[in-house]
């Protein structure tokens, strides 16, 4: 099984501050779930990218390939209306064929189940994750958002400058030019069109 570099305890810090920030009590969940229930959810095509595990007389179980049917699993449990959850630790995940991509890798992030509105929720959570990520110490990341709702959501969840997030909203079916707006507001005194517009 391939396994994952170790990530210092201060970039593990670093990661887990927004998201206690934001509320969020850290939880631990069970390594084994039950295959059938994420078959239920994802299909049987999952069944290929999991480490399935059997033992005598029970029911075929799996280690989880990561933390959203665990942690929803505990939620329902804790007959909770809403709540907040930090989760960390390892997940386990089998890698296509010819890849050298991890198996058994670390998961960090945040569950979220709340009565808000659907969009405004995952553009936070896409934020959080976002501000996580970026305070580890990774600065080379992509995030790709197809719809244009929560594409507004996320912009507005960020701290810019209305004009300026209006310009990105207005690009967003236009990937040149969003990227050519993005681009041109990381430059330093940037023309307007481009400028730098988080202050004004």
């Amino acid at each position: 099984m391939r396994l994952e570099r170790s990530i210092p305890a201060e970039a593990l810090d670093a990661i887990r501050a927004p998201f206690l920030s934001a509320g969020a009590v850290p939880t631990d969940a069970p390594v084994l779930q039950p295959l059938g229930l994420l078959l239920d959810l994802a299909g049987e095509a999952m069944r290929s990218r999991l480490f399935v595990v059997s033992g005598d007389g029970g029911d075929e179980a799996c280690l989880r390939p990561d933390f959203t049917v665990a942690v929803a699993r505990q939620h329902l449990a804790s007959g909770l209306e809403a709540g907040r959850y930090l989760y960390e630790g390892k997940a386990f995940r089998v890698a296509p064929r010819g890849s050298d991509r991890a198996e058994e890798f670390l998961q960090i992030g945040v569950e979220a189940f709340e009565a808000a509105d659907p969009v405004a929720a995952d553009a936070e959570i896409a934020a959080l994750a976002w501000a996580g990520a970026a305070a580890g110490g990774r600065d080379d990341l992509t995030l790709l958002l197809g719809d244009v709702g929560l594409f507004a959501a996320f912009v507005d969840s960020l701290d810019l400058t209305p004009p300026l997030g209006a310009r990105l909203k207005r690009t967003f079916s236009r990937p040149r030019q969003l990227k050519a707006e993005l681009e041109g507001e990381a430059a330093p005194g940037a023309a307007p069109g481009g400028s730098s517009e988080r202050s004004r």
